[in-house]
């Protein structure tokens, strides 16, 4: 027992020693060895595959041999097999490759033969020939049908149409102008278990694809044959006029068979299947581009072509000096949506305006490329009255009558009432940083929060009221006014020392408590509480603080560039949300805790 446990160790060395060595060694043949080539089937149409098989006998060692006439044919895919035999103590290795081809033209080919090199000389395999047949078009469209495993045409189906797979690509126009969007259409149409889609688009200089939407799934009749049907739908866009060719599209996908039994077991309800490459394409199509007519061309054409409208609102249409009303335009249309301007409004006197930015929306509009863009504006009047909103619009070229065309927005006016202050507080001023409208409000004490003082905050301490008797008899009445001015300084420097860090406390806590509950993105609340933060720490009287206001104030206090820099560009953002309000979407999270960074910065900075 000991004896043959050992011979089967050594064995099992053996076999190991030698398949490291396949693996890690240079190309090498032994004496016995013989290289073959064999097809699953020696006649294929177009857009049909077959499967190469080439298998090497004997040890050899690295890479695998080449085979003449292979780049006549796509590889679709491609496995490799190893089994090792030992019989009568002699070790034999056979490779096994196989290529899943298709062929790419038509006519009779030749695979092989193959060499490779043992001992010095050539061993030949043989040599394989494949006929590629035209691919069946059958008459007024009818599907090709799709070839069973092995060549054999698939069984009628129950209603007597044969199963099948075709492409089919589509232009929604044969013409269009540059920069114009059109659709093309794949649609793959099957009545056989398919999976693992992949689409080529025709590669042509000059044009661009770009995939709008998901793939459609339906069912149709096609000659009084049943199939489903999956549809992808792309822009289309030639960059300059000229003729196009587009060629064949292609889609590659997986078959799903039956198996090779030919038993109960090819029975689907076994779940013996397995998937086959295979490979569609559609028919050419052909694009004409026109050049844009120069006559009656727009001086503020910029390309835009299809057929688009505009509209315009402003909400509300009367508002107090100061408050703000909100300026909507909506571009919207078929065409290159895409190229729809950023349209700019101009001045309004008395007006101060704040662009938020645009919104933009693309896909079918009914059944061709299109989209939306909407542009806002806020508007914040300064003085009471009537203000006339500019008209604004954009020039496109409308393919469909040939003709350039000019849209206008209808003329807007705002109404503007006199603004009123709360009583008490002092006149609105204007923010030389930001031009907007800010109140004053008057402050008691030396803080902007109330601060509760006990009537005794003034008065000496007790140990300091105790020794005053001694202290008049030691040096007299003369010393009394030196000695009590001396006194009251020194309670106000350690009073004022005390009440500046109870006020940056406060400042802090009062800012945290209030951003902690801006977590919905309150832009105006968020604004509100930096300024009223940044007056109390710098000692300000209430009131709305402007970017760069703000700036020069930490300057002034001591507060380093960087940190003043800061602070103004947050106010600028902030001050932009606030007035163009919730289209400019509100305020994130990120932008909360930036808040309570800088407020802490702030408060290290600031001098006292």
């Amino acid at each position: 027992m000991k004896r043959r446990a050992f011979r089967r160790g050594w064995i099992a060395v053996a076999v190991w020693a030698f398949l490291m060595a396949g693996a890690s060694a240079p190309c090498a043949l032994g004496a016995d060895v013989s290289i073959g080539l064999s097809v699953d089937r020696s006649q294929v149409a177009m857009g049909e595959t077959f499967t190469l098989t080439v298998s090497v006998t004997g040890q050899m060692r690295g890479g695998r041999p080449d085979v003449p006439g292979l780049e006549e044919f796509q590889i679709l895919g491609q496995s490799s097999s190893n089994r090792v035999q030992l019989i009568n103590g002699q070790m034999s290795v056979q490779t096994a490759t196989s290529y899943t081809l298709a062929p790419r033209r038509e006519g009779t080919f030749t695979l092989g033969p193959a060499a490779l090199t043992s001992g010095g000389a050539a061993v030949p395999s043989n040599a394989v020939t494949i006929t590629v047949e035209p691919m069946a078009v059958p008459p007024q469209g009818q599907p090709a049908p799709v070839p069973a495993p092995g060549g054999q045409s698939p069984a009628p189906s129950p209603q007597g149409n044969k199963e099948a797979i075709f492409l089919e690509s589509s232009l929604s126009s044969p013409e269009a102008y540059p920069g114009q969007e059109i659709l093309y259409k794949l649609t793959l149409y099957f009545s056989r278990n398919i999976g693992d889609l992949d689409p080529e688009l025709p590669q042509v200089s000059g044009l661009a694809f770009r995939q709008i939407g998901k793939p459609a799934q339906f069912s149709t009749t096609v000659n009084g044959a049943g199939y489903n049907a999956v549809e992808l739908s792309f822009g289309l866009t030639a960059q300059a006029p000229g003729d196009y060719a587009l060629p064949a599209a292609r889609m590659r996908m997986n078959v799903v068979v039956a198996g090779r039994g030919g038993g109960i077991f090819d029975d689907p309800f076994f779940g013996m299947t397995r998937a086959v490459p295979h490979e569609v394409e559609s028919q050419p199509l052909q694009l004409t581009v026109k050049p844009f007519p120069e006559q009656g061309r727009p001086a503020d054409f910029g390309g835009l072509v299809g057929d688009f409208a505009i509209s315009a609102a402003l909400r509300p249409g009367a508002v107090k000096a100061g408050e703000s009303a909100t300026l909507a335009v909506t571009l919207s249309g078929k065409g290159n949506a895409r190229l729809l301007p950023d349209l700019k409004l101009p001045d309004i006197p008395g007006v101060k305006v704040y662009g938020d930015q645009p919104v933009f929306e693309e896909g079918l509009v009914s059944g061709a490329p299109g989209g939306k863009k909407t542009l806002r504006w806020a508007l914040v009047p300064q003085n009471p009255g009537t203000v006339e909103i500019p008209v604004v619009g954009v020039s496109f070229f409308d393919p469909a009558g040939g003709v350039y065309k000019t849209l206008r927005t209808d003329p807007l006016a705002l109404t503007v009432e006199p603004g009123t202050a709360p009583q008490g507080a002092a006149a609105a001023v204007e923010d030389p940083g930001t031009g907007r409208k800010k109140t004053e409000v008057a402050v008691t004490g030396q803080d902007i929060l109330p601060v509760k003082e006990p009537p005794d905050a003034l008065r000496p301490p007790l140990a300091a009221r105790l020794g005053l008797s001694a202290i008049l008899v030691l040096f007299g009445a003369p010393a009394l006014p030196l000695l009590a001015g001396l006194g009251a300084r020194a309670v106000m420097r350690r009073r004022g020392r005390d009440n500046g860090a109870s006020l940056r406390k406060k400042a802090l806590a009062m800012f945290n408590k209030t951003r902690r509950a801006l977590r919905s993105g309150d832009a105006e609340g968020l604004h509100k509480a930096f300024c009223a933060f940044l007056n109390q720490r710098l000692g300000r009287p209430g009131g709305g603080l402007g970017p760069a206001e703000a700036r020069d104030a930490l300057l002034a206090a001591g507060a380093d560039a960087e940190t003043a820099k800061e602070t103004e560009a947050l106010l600028a953002r902030l001050d932009a949300l606030v007035f163009a309000g919730a289209a400019a979407g509100g305020v994130s999270g990120d932008m909360a805790e930036e808040a309570e960074r800088l407020a802490r910065r702030v408060d290290k900075a600031v001098k006292g």
